[in-house]
């Protein structure tokens, strides 16, 4: 699927982490979950207390190489959660209202909500990414729209 250098050269300069971008732009899409340290390591919570939808659909993204592309699309009706369970992933976010961002997902306590309408895509990662995603709907392929400038015409309507 080739990438729409529209987004592409939006993307501009090196992503926020989440952690430093919780009172910007994306204020409202980063859900920060409870954590806990001890001696023995962390460990992150998510109940449904938490989310902002019931989940229907979990999924993982891994083993993908450095500067491959994910995602690149947007959804009809389906609400997204991601948590980068491992390393870490660059994603860009574009609203219907045209505004956008990227960001770094590098902390298993905090995820980034993608609402239904939104376009959105990962495109970079550490070696090691594990990026685990909540998703509001079962999969369902009429709920995709994949090309870009479809989805321009759709928020345009």
């Amino acid at each position: 699927m080739p990438i729409s250098p529209r987004w592409m050269a939006q993307l501009g300069s090196n992503p926020n982490s989440a952690a430093t971008i919780i009172e910007s732009i994306a204020r409202g899409l980063i859900i920060e979950f409870p954590s806990f340290a001890d001696p023995r390591g962390e460990i992150s919570v998510i109940d449904e207390k938490h989310l902002p939808f019931k989940v229907a659909r979990l999924f993982f993204v891994y083993g993908s190489t450095r500067k491959s592309i994910r995602g690149d699309h947007a959804h009809v009706l389906c609400d997204q959660l991601l948590v980068s369970t491992a390393g870490w992933t660059n994603v860009y976010v574009e609203r219907p209202d045209r505004t956008f961002f990227s960001v770094r997902l590098d902390e298993a306590s905090l995820g980034l909500l993608i609402p239904a309408g939104h376009w959105a895509c990962q495109y970079e990662r550490s070696n090691e990414a594990v990026l685990t995603v909540a998703a509001s709907r079962k999969y369902e392929i009429g709920d995709y729209i994949r090309c870009y400038e479809d989805w321009e015409s759709s928020i345009q309507k």
